[in-house]
């Protein structure tokens, strides 16, 4: 028949390997023993984490009475160092699904940034800063005047046709139509108030009161 072999510590208790997965408890049940018994017979092995005993895996312990050796308890019991295998194969393991949950979730995160981005209209563009070469430094400049100089901006001296084409002369190089008279531009000539629009002034100067006519264009 089989041979079964069991060790006892001659002080009427069996040596046994704490296997993976076994809590205190499950030894306690496996064993019909008291919890109790058990943490204070082996109370230099017993350890402790937010409040919680255990006994680390691969541990040698006693349990609180002799065993016969073919006890159902004992059997399918695994060596110190083969349930620290199970052990290490088990925590392998759970950090692989781990990774794989992670993975998962930055996939889906990347998934719906990319959604919510597609979701949101387009930010219209810049419009681009209007810039002009001066004539007496050579200067790029943005404003009415030059950084460098303090020149004028030149006047802008095209015109757009009727039929669409954009012009510099007094007549339209596509279609031959005459360049149409500009708009006078008008400042107060007493107080120097300007409307909004230089070309639409009002009748009376809202500063003054003087009345705008030919002598207010400039």
């Amino acid at each position: 028949g089989k041979t079964y072999t069991v060790e006892y510590d001659g002080e009427g208790n069996t040596k046994i390997i704490v296997q993976n997965g076994e809590s205190i408890s499950k030894i306690s049940k496996i064993f019909g023993i008291d919890p109790d018994e058990l943490t204070e017979l082996n109370s230099e092995k017993v350890k402790e984490k937010n409040s919680k005993k255990y006994f680390l895996v691969g541990d040698e312990i006693l349990i609180p009475k002799e065993l016969e050796a073919d006890d159902e308890a004992l059997k399918n019991r695994k060596s110190s160092s083969d349930t620290i295998g199970d052990y290490n194969d088990d925590m392998a393991a759970r950090q692989a699904r781990r990774r794989e949950q992670e993975r998962k979730r930055q996939e889906a995160l990347k998934a719906q940034q990319a959604q919510q981005a597609q979701a949101q209209p387009a930010q219209p563009a810049a419009p681009a800063q209007d810039t002009w070469k001066c004539p007496g430094c050579g200067a790029t400049a943005s404003g009415k005047f030059c950084t460098e100089c303090g020149t004028k901006r030149p006047e802008n001296d095209s015109w757009t046709c009727a039929c669409g084409a954009v012009n510099k002369g007094k007549f339209c190089q596509n279609c031959g139509a005459k360049r149409p008279e500009a708009k006078a531009a008008f400042r107060c000539n007493k107080c120097g108030w300007e409307p909004e629009d230089p070309t639409n002034p009002p009748k009376f100067c809202p500063e003054c009161g003087d009345p705008f006519n030919d002598e207010d264009k400039r």
